[in-house]
């Protein structure tokens, strides 16, 4: 008949499910479902399934069954086990038989590979980061004696600028300039808002990276010098400011003094204060998105009325003296105020003392890659899914055809 014992491997491992003395009742469909289309002398001749030689009669008697009724006319035949065939398989063996191992095994590791490849390309955060609101408390003044009264200035700029120091650490620099109706050397004094995690004292007199007015700090003759002054070790201490050791903890109290005598009506550098965060920072960065809260600064009178106060405030993503990178038109920006200015490099608000300035920034391009990201990511978890619902199926498919045939789960 041109068959081969291969193609009767499914019916054989079927009955090898059951225990010795089961019998077994099919239906012809039934056993075509296992074995694929009878040959014709099947429906017609009992001779068909009886026998020992024939390669259909070596399957099922492989697994220890004979064939005990064959009705041609009700197309059905009915299997015995018997009682003393040797080694029957299990039910689990039976049903393990019957599943693509190989294919399975592939597939689970198919979706492994795939999926923690698509968790890597998932897309970051759908909001921007949340920041912290610090406040700057400046005081600004003239004294001659410890026991002398205090004398405000007349005028005082700052220059507040908020960038990145490093890539895990937010600077910011408060450049103060003033001027006063009487010369005389200027003191000054900065605090923080209380704070579980304050900001520490970061000085760089190198790193001047003000806007609104010339750099103080210049080198004459081959000499450094902030203003007119040398810029000896206790003149630069006195610009960047000592530690203030009576604060109360969780506030980081800074003062000192300006590099020599300021001139009457001359508006002249007082201070330049470094304050850097490493932990609950003003500035996050979260994939496409960057948020910022620059302080306010608050200059306190100490004596009298208050004067006029100026404060420029510039937000750098990045080290605009570092690297001249232009970055601004690669952000789409938010802010509680417009900016007065750009440049390439960042954005600039001017005006006098004002609240918490909130801004938050999209980069267009880091967003348009999310975006392919996501959709790669989409991809391939949909390529996990459908190889998961191929594992399901191979899985209950046994089952299925169990219960086709009638034979218990």
């Amino acid at each position: 008949m041109g068959e081969t014992l291969g193609k009767y491997d499914s019916l054989r491992d079927y009955l090898a499910g059951y225990g010795p003395g089961d019998e077994v009742r099919l239906t012809f469909a039934e056993v075509e479902e296992f074995a694929g289309r009878l040959p014709p002398g099947a429906r017609r001749l009992r001779q068909w399934w009886a026998g020992d030689s024939t390669v259909q009669a070596q399957a099922w008697r492989a697994a220890g069954w004979r064939v005990l009724l064959v009705d041609t006319a009700a197309e059905q035949v009915l299997f015995v086990r018997s009682p003393s065939a040797a080694a029957p398989r299990s039910r689990s063996q039976g049903y393990l038989s019957q599943l693509h191992i190989p294919l399975v095994v592939v597939l689970l590791v198919l979706c492994v590979i795939i999926g923690a490849i698509g968790f890597s390309f998932r897309p970051g955060t759908d909001t921007p980061p949340a920041v912290s609101d610090q406040t700057l408390t400046l005081y600004v003044y003239q004294q001659n004696a410890a026991t002398a009264a205090m004398t405000d200035p007349v005028r005082v700029s700052a220059d507040e600028i908020m960038t990145w120091a490093n890539s895990s650490t937010v600077m910011v620099q408060l450049d103060v300039f003033a001027s006063f109706a009487r010369a005389g050397q200027a003191q000054w004094y900065v605090d923080t808002g209380r704070s579980e995690f304050p900001p520490y004292s970061c000085p760089d007199p190198n790193n001047y990276i003000g806007t609104a007015f010339p750099n103080p700090v210049s080198t004459e003759n081959g000499l450094l010098t902030i203003g007119s002054q040398t810029a000896t070790p206790a003149v630069v201490a006195g610009f960047m400011g000592h530690r203030d050791t009576l604060t109360a903890p969780g506030i980081l109290g800074l003062d000192g003094r300006s590099p020599g005598t300021v001139p009457a009506g001359v508006l002249a550098p007082i201070a330049e204060v470094d304050l850097c965060w490493a932990r609950d920072p003003p500035m996050a960065a979260d994939g496409e998105f960057t948020s910022a809260a620059i302080p306010p600064v608050d200059v306190v009178p100490e004596s009298g009325p208050s004067f006029p106060v100026e404060v420029t405030r510039s937000l750098y993503f990045y080290d605009r003296v570092a690297g001249l990178q232009p970055t601004t038109a690669e952000y789409s920006l938010q802010a509680t105020t417009t900016p007065a200015s750009t440049d390439p490099y960042g954005w600039h608000w001017s005006g006098s003392q004002a609240p918490v300035l909130q801004v938050n920034a999209v980069n267009m391009a880091v967003s348009q890659h999310e975006t392919f990201l996501g959709f790669v990511s989409a991809v391939l978890f949909g390529v996990v899914g459908g190889a998961v619902v191929l594992v399901l199926q191979e899985i209950l498919e046994p089952i299925r055809s169990r219960r086709r045939t009638g034979r218990p789960a």
